[in-house]
């Protein structure tokens, strides 16, 4: 896997993690413009400085969101006849497929900026409509009902199109890999189990 790549994946995670940080921090103590103002000038030395934090908590609501998903990577990976023991590690160790393994990083990191982003998005959504609630001012030109069904809206549509996206990059992810290991020889342990069964069945009728 590719460090480059996971660090993006993580960095891209942790920036959308900021966003309803600053919401949440809005809600409880309010914006000031004056403050803001003062901030832009800062922004490059901010930046660096948030860096070692931003990732860490990519890290943090990844894991959160693989967690949030497992019940149905579950249920996908069931539906294809696949147990604990089928994993890419193993398909590669087999295979020794330098394209393949490329190929299974690539659908990996759009597996994980998926699962973030769908947590990610939904907290965007509710932060930002109890932000609107909580501190809407005449300023923000629209009324406050407009901002809020906006932000439900586009929150909404983005929240399932990351849920809808993830299941389908995980749903291909998990056929390549069961197809993969059917090439291979591999199956499943259940499955051998079950088989051995059926053979001592015949055997000891015979």
């Amino acid at each position: 896997m590719s460090t480059t790549s996971l660090f993006v994946d993580l960095l891209i995670s942790g920036i959308q993690v900021a966003i309803w940080l600053c919401l949440l921090v809005g809600c409880i103590l309010g914006v000031d413009t004056s403050i803001l103002a003062k901030i832009k000038e800062w922004d490059a030395v901010l930046a660096v400085l948030l860096l070692p934090i931003v990732y860490p908590v990519g890290i943090f609501v990844d894991n959160l969101a693989d967690d949030l998903l497992r019940p149905i990577n579950r249920r996908i990976r069931r539906s294809l006849l696949l147990d604990e023991t089928s994993t890419v590690m193993k398909l590669l160790s087999e295979t020794k497929d330098d394209f393949l393994s490329r190929y299974f990083d690539y659908v990996r990191t759009r597996i994980r900026i998926s699962r973030s982003s769908a947590l990610n998005f939904a907290l965007i959504t509710l932060f930002g409509e109890l932000f609107v609630w909580m501190r809407w001012q005449p300023s923000f030109g629209a009324k406050q009902g407009v901002w809020m069904g906006m932000i439900a809206l586009i929150g909404g549509l983005l929240t399932a199109l990351a849920v809808f996206s993830w299941y389908r990059i995980t749903t291909t992810f998990s056929k390549k890999l069961a197809y993969g290991l059917t090439l291979v020889g591999d199956e499943p342990k259940w499955q051998k189990e079950k088989e051995e069964e059926a053979v001592a069945g015949i055997v000891s009728r015979g």
